[in-house]
């Protein structure tokens, strides 16, 4: 294995592309920005094979709904266009990918390969086991660009269905890490995370509007109340004992046990429930170098007709040992759940247990009142 990866890292370093990297280095500030539209990405392969199985498979990777909403809803908005016609604006694509095989005589396929110089093509020859490729800035800033190649269509397709996964989540982090920079520049709610951080001992990013709305021993929720899109953020926090909580039955009973008493209010006869008629998947993830299971599926109300998408990470901070359960759900009723889900999930991934260190400025004697709309209950 470590001879594998150093062969692998030594492909790497002498993989060479027709463009002068360094040049692209020095003038990236004169490059333009990517568009600022969220969730897009441009595939860039040849057109027979955007027809054919291998195309399918590459819509099936980053087209497919996501989990846990109500209505089918995208992961991306996936764009095709082929090799001849990739120019003027499509450079300015957030999210681009190319798909070429070496093999293939296409027009097409020629094109693609004077991406890569003779040297590169050589290399991945000799090495099969080289399919992929990332840049940054290559064409706009803020832009993420992964070139994806195998000698045959065959090939190719074999190592896209053992790693779907990994090339998700090469746009998905990234897209949820532009999100939070959108998010959290310029006017962060600092005093809502410092307060937080004070009387619970986390901390978490939340943009300006957030306020708490219920606050009990171990728990807190924090609310974006809008006509339009609720968006919601709650913790749940309790000694872990066993691995037995991460599974499935365990994680909704303890959403439940912490969202029963909690959530809508004080009083038992109205509350929040894991609809039981929504299928509800479950992943296990590395969540900020925590073991996690995530969890999206649909919530109600018990005796109203209000629901919508939830998403929730349940992990342990070992330093506390800490079982913690944290959970953003929205109701958006006649509205699309996917962009507000995905800012939620921006959110919830700013978590930090434990001593994470706040701000330098939050030791003033404002940022140490509580926020305003706080509902404290105990």
């Amino acid at each position: 294995m470590r001879k594998n990866w150093y062969l692998l890292l030594l492909i790497l370093a002498s993989f060479q592309w027709s463009c002068d990297t360094k040049k692209l280095t020095e003038n990236e500030a004169n490059l333009p920005l990517a568009s600022s539209v969220a969730n897009e990405l441009l595939v860039v392969m040849d057109s027979t094979q955007w027809e054919s199985e291998l195309g399918e498979k590459i819509r099936e990777i980053y087209g497919s709904d996501i989990p846990g909403l109500p209505q089918p809803e995208s992961a991306f908005e996936v764009r095709y266009t082929s090799p001849r016609h990739f120019k003027g604006f499509m450079k300015h694509y957030p999210n681009i990918v190319f798909v070429t095989t070496i093999q293939d005589n296409s027009r097409d396929s020629r094109l693609l390969r004077t991406y890569f110089t003779e040297n590169s093509l050589n290399q991945m020859k000799k090495n099969p086991d080289m399919f992929m490729f990332p840049l940054e800035n290559e064409y706009a800033r803020g832009q993420k660009v992964l070139h994806l190649f195998g000698q045959t269509e065959e090939e190719l397709l074999e190592k896209l269905n053992n790693n779907e996964n990994r090339l998700f989540n090469y746009f998905h982090e990234f897209e949820r890490n532009r999100l939070s920079k959108r998010l959290f520049t310029g006017r962060p709610n600092k005093k809502i995370s410092q307060y937080v951080q004070r009387k619970h001992g986390f901390w978490m990013e939340f943009p300006v509007g957030y306020e708490v709305a219920i606050e009990k021993e171990n728990f807190i929720w924090i609310r974006l109340l809008d006509p339009e899109v609720d968006k919601n953020i709650w913790v749940g926090y309790k000694e872990y004992e066993n691995e037995d909580v991460f599974e499935k039955e365990n994680i909704l009973k303890l959403r439940q046990e912490f969202a029963q008493p909690s959530i809508w209010g004080n009083d038992s006869t109205t509350y929040l429930k894991t609809e039981p008629d929504a299928p509800v998947h479950m992943e296990r993830i590395n969540f900020n170098g925590s073991f996690a299971v995530e969890t999206r599926g649909l919530w109600r109300l018990n005796n109203m007709v209000m629901g919508g998408p939830f998403l929730s990470y349940t992990f342990v901070d070992e330093a506390t040992n800490r079982l913690y359960y944290i959970e953003g759900f929205t109701y958006a009723p006649g509205k699309n759940k996917r962009n507000p889900i995905r800012e939620l999930e921006a959110i919830l991934w700013t978590f930090k247990a434990g001593e994470a260190k706040a701000p330098a400025n939050n030791a003033s004697a404002r940022e140490n009142q509580e926020p305003a709309g706080t509902g404290t209950t105990n």
